[in-house]
């Protein structure tokens, strides 16, 4: 049953897009062979449809079949979908973290007794749950092909930062030894480091979901709503029923549907600030590739060169997936489609002039508000530059005591795990070797962050002494950095939940107020003037 919803939902274009998107984000946790990825994506798809069936089952209770409102119905199924998939691939990933903390803990206690490395991972790895053995040979794989100077690509395979972390500490014990100082293992230490790291993470996954808690649900309530309220509108004045079902009761249903999904959207970024999707679609990428289609969106960037610059940027800052190419198709794409839809259900129902302005605004509406999603996707994701600086402070804790270690080396480790920062190391990286410590002034002058400019100190200090003189205060800030992130986290958190409380109850009080209070003062109003005018 499970190959065959996967097969038949694979070659069908609608929802390809959305199997190619469960298969990336599933085989990052369960990295296995293709038939048993398959299955998993088999039923998560029949999950999906169910849930989504049911949603849109619940949706038509009250309402006829009409063509806004299966428009109405196809919106809704795409929140569904969107909120499922986020709920279970969050739940994958947390319980992988906690997988990974009960092995970090198998391995430091085996490698205190004897300091070899490889028994350790075997030995955890042996006595580890089978998703997570299957991780753990994964790095253990990679450390012995990187130890006998094969190429090997950890990157890739990795399922989140963490795991990123965790091999890193064991390949730099794997190529320059274990150091120990008057604490006592440098390994061991650092294992201590990451442990504290992902249960902070944990926290505050935790926290993140115990205030978004029925959030995203209260932004779509008022879509089932609206026909519930048209009814009993209806039998206690049957006057309104020309209200509910003439053009401006449509257009209003319309706009209240796109008000709570819009809404929906902006909590689920508050929730998730750095949840951007990395899995190019595939369609955007064959249009793009049309000659005529090149060619149209050579000369429209070309027309706007400054701001198509800016835009390029911008993409770049948030690990967009698209480059600005594809992106102008995708965002044009989406706008034309989203008018052509829109124009469609407005002449099946008679509207003229009427119909040609809602469909511009609905398609300039989808152009920009495009943009929009990103640049607020940047800003929430410049309050966890902190958490990007604890990061590094780590990495360099990690290499900055190992003989022969050089600053180029150490930056290579950063570029793993930079993402706010991440054009700024690269640029690091490559002008290094002939400009000298040049760059790092270069950068720091254009940088207004100021643990990310101390960090670039360090590494000019590097020029004139010892790596690990230079970087001797980082475990202190590191320690500064964490205790006070906790309590920004604290803040951020509530401040963003906040922000989500007050915007999920816009569309239910905007429901009430459009298509029932509105409506009965307006036909009150009528029939006193009617009254009037017979007395």
């Amino acid at each position: 049953m499970r190959n065959l919803v996967y097969r038949l939902s694979s070659s069908f274009p609608l929802t390809a897009d959305l199997v190619r998107h469960l298969e990336g984000r599933i085989s990052v946790f369960y990295p296995e062979e293709k038939s048993r990825l398959s299955k998993k994506v088999g039923a998560q798809l029949i999950n999906i449809y169910a849930i989504v069936l049911v949603a849109v089952a619940i949706l038509f209770l009250f309402a006829d079949i009409s063509a806004y409102y299966v428009v109405i119905g196809i919106a809704t199924a795409y929140v569904v979908a969107d909120w499922y998939i986020h709920k279970n691939m969050n739940k994958l990933e947390l319980k992988l973290l906690k997988e990974l903390l009960r092995f970090i803990e198998a391995v430091k206690f085996r490698f205190q007794f004897d300091g070899m490395l490889e028994e350790a991972l075997f030995d955890a790895i042996g006595n580890s749950s089978y998703i997570m053995s299957i991780h753990g040979q994964i790095m253990y794989d990679c450390l012995k092909d990187s130890y006998l100077k094969d190429k090997c690509n950890y990157e890739e395979a990795s399922p989140n930062q963490y795991f990123l972390t965790f091999y890193s500490l064991c390949e730099s014990v794997m190529k320059y030894g274990d150091k120990k100082l008057d604490t006592g293992s440098l390994f061991l230490k650092n294992l201590g480091y990451l442990k504290e790291d992902i249960n902070n993470h944990i926290l505050k996954r935790n926290s993140i979901e115990n205030e978004f808690m029925g959030l995203l649900w209260i932004c779509i309530l008022p879509i089932y709503c609206i026909k519930p309220i048209e009814m009993w509108a209806v039998g206690n004045m049957p006057e309104l029923s020309e209200t509910y079902s003439g053009t401006m009761g449509i257009m209003i249903t319309l706009i209240l549907t796109a008000l709570s999904v819009g809404i929906y959207f902006v909590i689920s970024n508050l929730k998730y600030p750095s949840s951007l999707s990395t899995i190019r679609k595939g369609w955007v990428i064959r249009l793009e590739r049309l000659r005529v289609i090149r060619s149209i969106n050579a000369k429209y960037m070309n027309c706007f060169i400054k701001r198509m610059a800016k835009l390029n940027l911008l993409l770049r800052a948030v690990a967009y997936p698209y480059n600005i190419a594809q992106f102008n198709v995708k965002r044009f794409a989406n706008s034309i489609v989203t008018g052509l839809i829109c124009g469609l259900i407005m002449l099946s129902m008679g509207f003229g002039v009427v119909c040609l302005l809602f469909v511009s605004l609905c398609t300039v509406f989808v152009f920009w508000s495009q943009v929009a999603i990103i640049k607020l996707k940047k800003q929430l994701m410049l309050m966890e530059r902190e958490d990007e600086i604890i990061r590094f402070q780590g990495i360099i804790l990690m290499l900055m005591h190992a003989d022969k270690i050089t600053v180029e080396q150490i930056l290579s480790q950063l570029e793993r795990f930079a993402i706010n920062f991440k054009r700024d190391i690269e640029e690091i990286s490559d002008k290094l070797s002939f400009k000298g410590m040049a760059i790092f002034k270069e950068i720091m002058s254009r940088s207004d962050f100021v643990p990310f400019n101390r960090l670039l100190e360090g590494f000019m200090a590097c020029d004139d002494m010892y790596i690990h003189k230079a970087f001797e205060d980082v475990e202190s800030d590191r320690r500064y950095y964490i205790e006070k992130h906790k309590q920004e986290n604290v803040h951020y958190i509530s401040q963003r939940s906040a922000i989500g409380k007050f915007l999920s109850f816009i569309p239910i009080c905007t429901v009430v107020i459009a298509k029932l209070v509105v409506p009965f003062v307006m036909e009150g109003m009528r029939q006193m003037a009617v009254g009037n005018m017979i007395l």
